[in-house]
């Protein structure tokens, strides 16, 4: 498995992966409007759009397959974070945010904590990672999300 920045050209199969996911496991529990959201939103040219600002995309790929990604925006906030089912379990989502993580502090020293608006079929996964909920289940666009954080008990200024 090997992790690492996205490459140019690789957008189409992180959007593949993000939305064949998405639809199984997501869709089924949003509105018409949640959806059509999250496409808006999930797309290459966003995407691309997103890059060229102030993202990032960490991916874990398995030989010229792509199995995970975690898209990073504005250095603290995780937009996007998807790994195959058929992957799931071997610490594929936690290597992707720490290496995001790590990506963030190399930039800004002074991060404190990350945020996540998390779809509810991943709150588990996502207190398994650490962060805890900052508030209740919100709905915004269609989009059900729980809002976490994840506090960063250590600074890279720190020493």
């Amino acid at each position: 498995m090997q992790f690492r920045s996205i490459r140019p050209g690789e957008e189409k199969a992180v959007i593949g992966l993000v939305k064949k996911i998405f639809s199984l496991e997501i869709a089924p529990d949003l509105s018409e409007e949640g959806i059509a959201e999250f496409f808006s939103y999930a797309g290459e040219e966003s995407l691309m759009s997103r890059l060229k600002a102030s993202a990032f995309v960490m991916v874990a790929a398995d030989g010229d397959e792509i199995v995970g990604m975690l898209e990073m925006c504005a250095l603290d906030h995780v937009a996007l974070f998807f790994v195959d089912s058929r992957c799931r379990g071997c610490g594929i989502g936690r290597r992707l945010l720490e290496l995001a993580v790590s990506a963030s502090l190399e930039e800004d020293p002074d991060i404190r904590d990350i945020t996540v608006n998390a779809a509810l079929p991943a709150l588990a996964v996502y207190r398994a990672l650490g962060f805890d909920s900052t508030g209740p289940e919100t709905i915004r666009n269609g989009i059900r999300f729980v809002p976490m954080r994840l506090a960063l008990r250590f600074s890279r200024s720190a020493g």
